[in-house]
């Protein structure tokens, strides 16, 4: 008895044909960003952003003193300050002698008016 042996061979499909060569496109109006290497941007980035960081450093600064309480003094701004609440307090104690002088003068024309109406008659 022979046996045959049977094998089934799927077919394998051709390969699709390869694209031609495409030119390179180059896009009119391209920025100077646009043809720049990644290093060249890469380098740019950091230059601009250790400007800011150097120009807002003092800020920085001013601002953690301020948050600390730790801000210098200027010695010509504590004198004017100085200088204010002493003018200040001089006028509060001239608005007090202003409030004693309008209740005399006050008291003072009730008594003319009380005055006046005791020397006249009355109308009849």
């Amino acid at each position: 008895m022979t046996m045959m042996a049977l094998v089934q061979t799927t077919p394998t499909p051709p390969m699709p044909p390869m694209p031609p060569d495409m030119p390179q496109v180059v896009i009119r109006g391209s920025t100077f960003w646009d043809n720049l290497p990644p290093e060249a941007v890469v380098i740019v980035v950091l230059l601009i952003t250790v400007g800011i960081v150097l120009m807002s450093w003092p800020i920085v600064r001013a601002v953690a003193r301020r948050i600390e309480g730790k801000s210098q003094e200027d010695p010509v701004l504590r004198g004017e300050v100085e200088q204010l609440r002493a003018r200040l307090a001089e006028m509060e104690t001239l608005h007090v002698r202003l409030s004693d002088l309008e209740e005399r003068v006050d008291f003072t024309e009730r008594l003319l008016a009380q005055q006046r109406g005791m020397g006249q008659l009355p109308a009849h």
